[in-house]
């Protein structure tokens, strides 16, 4: 199909258990590229997506499980109008692609994160200013950066299932504005015991 179909702007794969080729080279005007549960696929294919289709804005990857940072690499280097990003189930991902994401997708509106086993959020998280939708639901997150209420109260954040506690799930369930209070309390506090210290 995509050896033939060169204006081909939607590609929708889910399932396709034995798929490991894309074949992206003939595809410069994919726009949105849907991978379910494509558990043959690899970085190969996908740093192939990166490298020949500049003008994509939506990747789905979900439970693609050979996929690792470095699929993550070339796609925030050779996607810049990326607005949606879902990564759903792919337990190879490490922190240090959600640093380049965070650090070269300016654009990016949604960003699913679910099942990925993550530790942690970047701690530049707040790069992502047109974001919208952030989901990183039953992940391993115990708390989150503080850049975080650098996103707009706007975005909706799904943390459910996180053994949060910085801050405790109940406030973070609430949103931004309410994650946002939670910090500056925080910092309030840690001043003025630094201040009766001193004193």
């Amino acid at each position: 199909v995509t050896r033939h179909c060169l204006k081909l702007s939607r590609l929708q794969l889910c399932g396709c258990n034995e798929i490991t080729d894309i074949g992206a080279e003939n595809c410069p005007n994919l726009r949105s590229l849907r991978t379910i549960g494509c558990n043959e696929l690899t970085d190969v294919s996908i740093t192939a997506v990166a490298d020949h289709c500049p003008n994509l804005m939506a990747l789905t990857v979900a439970w693609c499980t050979k996929l690792t940072d470095a699929s993550i690499a070339a796609v925030v280097a050779g996607c810049p109008n990326l607005k949606a990003l879902m990564l759903d189930g792919c337990t190879k991902l490490t922190k240090v692609s959600l640093a380049a994401i965070a650090s070269s997708c300016p654009n990016l509106e949604c960003l699913f994160l679910r099942d990925c086993r993550f530790t942690a959020l970047p701690e530049n998280i707040g790069n992502l200013s047109k974001l919208g939708l952030l989901d990183a639901g039953r992940n391993l997150l115990t708390g989150l950066p503080l850049s975080i209420v650098q996103l707009d109260d706007s975005c909706t954040l799904q943390l459910d299932g996180n053994p949060l506690q910085t801050p405790p799930s109940e406030i973070a369930e609430q949103g931004l504005p309410a994650i946002r209070r939670y910090f500056e309390q925080r910092a309030a506090i840690s001043t003025q015991s630094s201040e009766g210290i001193s004193a």
